[in-house]
Order: C-alpha cells, then structure tokens, then sequence
C-alpha cells in the first residue's frame, strides 16, 4: 500500500522529502537512488510550478512492493511562463539527467490542475 507525506512547497522541505523517502525505503538496496531521485523531483517542484506559491504543497508518495518501489512527487501544477525561475549559471536543468541515470523508469504526467512527477526502480530480493 502506498504511503505518502504532504509538505509545504518550500526549497527547506527538500530535505524533509529526501528523509520521508529515506525511511520509506529502509532496508532496500535502492534507497540511496530513490532518496536522490525524491529530492531531485521535489526541488523541481518547489522551484518550478505553482507549489511554491503562499499556502503551495507538495506530495511525496512511496509505493513499494518485493524487489520494486515507485516515487512519486505531485505539484499544484506548473507556473506560467513569466514566473518561471531560470538558471544563470548552469545551476539549474540538471535534475532530470540525475533521474535518468539512477531510475529504471521515470515520467512526468499532468493531473487536472496538477503535475506528477514518477520514477520506478527494479531491484533483486536476497533470498
């Protein structure tokens, strides 16, 4: 059964994210990867759509079964183009590539007025 947690759309939840995914994951080989992958998608979340407006939130949902996990990041959508943070400096744009490399499979997704972002990982259970 999926768990999850709801956070204010603040860049200083970024590291609560990463920890409720961490203890979501405890005991799976793959923890190091999903609590990156959480982080990345929640940075984003907070940086990029309309849940870091006054009173935004986002959803951080684990669902994990034998030898496989799913995390999902959900946002109030994204900001329109006018409100949208750009990078100067090369700092921003990198996330998604640390994504493909340490999940099995990602996406994006809209929801009605909200977006989801999802990454699964494959794993083998020890016997």
């Amino acid at each position: 059964m999926p768990e999850s947690v709801t956070l204010p759309g603040l860049p200083s939840m970024v590291p609560l994210a990463r920890r409720a995914v961490r203890i979501l994951m405890d005991g799976s080989p793959r923890a190091d990867d999903a609590e990156l992958i959480a982080s990345e998608y929640a940075a984003n979340a907070v940086r990029h759509t309309r849940s870091c407006r006054d009173g935004g939130e986002i959803r951080i949902v684990v669902d994990r079964k034998p030898g496989w996990a799913r995390i999902e990041v959900h946002d109030a959508g994204p900001l329109p183009l006018g409100e949208r943070h750009q990078g100067e400096d090369g700092e921003y744009g990198r996330g998604l590539d640390v994504v493909r490399e340490f999940a099995d499979r990602w996406g994006q997704d809209h929801l009605g007025d909200g977006g989801l972002s999802w990454a699964e990982l494959d794993w083998t259970e020890a016997l």
